[in-house]
């Protein structure tokens, strides 16, 4: 899982806007208020051992959350939209990361991750 998240377990999201890429490669963009969960349809489906970009792009009004997948060179592979379940109310607090966990007793590298950036374009309330 990648985006806005609030836990650092393989226990799902309770709040937060992200992309999850399970083991069949078909990424989905997920939205969660409260534990309860919006999924989107697949956006893309990723292969190990290849290089990636997303973006999650919140709406002005936090109505609407666009998740996108290019490839290397840029080119939009995917998009989704989830418009239910974004966390706004006080309490439901997200921060940026990402969580990448295994099932199972062998070690196997998950991911990796080359960079990761957070932008705002609107001006926030202190």
């Amino acid at each position: 899982r990648m985006g806005f998240i609030d836990t650092a377990t393989s226990t799902d999201v309770t709040d937060g806007a992200y992309i999850e890429v399970p083991s069949t490669g078909a990424a989905v963009g997920k939205t969660a208020n409260n534990n309860t969960r919006t999924t989107s349809a697949t956006i893309a489906t990723l292969s190990a051992n290849t290089w990636y970009r997303a973006r999650i792009s919140v709406n002005r009004a936090a109505t609407a959350v666009d998740f996108f997948i290019f490839d290397d060179n840029g080119n939009l592979l995917g998009s989704q939209q989830n418009a239910a379940n974004i966390p706004t109310a006080a309490g439901r607090e997200t921060g940026h990361g990402y969580i990448a966990t295994k099932s199972g007793t062998v070690a196997q590298a998950c991911v990796d991750m080359d960079y990761m950036a957070l932008e705002f374009t609107k001006a926030l309330l202190a």
